[in-house]
């Protein structure tokens, strides 16, 4: 298990929201977009619950915070096994399939 910083989870956090952004506009199957949705929700949790902390302790390593993302990892493994056939966009998949890793790597503190 490595060592990742909360600036670094930080950063993680952001592509990957960025990426769901995209890809809730993609998709038009309700499921898919509850999926996605669910997903968002949890992380813009999380991120709100880091940006309650100092600077100084950005340079801590992380530890997930809230409940919601503990369990949030079958939403984020729904949607990288589905990547092809869910957001045909090119560059949706490709930004997914970029952004996903860093942030699965953050489940192995939970």
């Amino acid at each position: 298990m490595s060592r990742v910083l909360i600036a670094d989870a930080i950063t993680h956090l952001e592509d990957l929201l960025e990426a769901l952004t995209n890809a809730y506009w993609e998709t038009s199957e309700i499921h898919r977009k509850d999926c996605v949705f669910d997903l968002v929700t949890v992380i813009y949790g999380e991120l709100n619950e880091l940006a309650k902390l100092s600077y100084a302790d950005h340079e801590m390593t992380y530890e997930p915070i809230t409940a919601a993302f503990h369990s949030s990892e079958t939403n984020l493994r729904t949607i990288r096994n589905n990547i092809d056939t869910w957001f045909p966009r090119n560059a949706t998949a490709t930004q997914l399939q970029r952004s996903i890793p860093p942030v699965n790597a953050l489940f192995e503190f939970v």
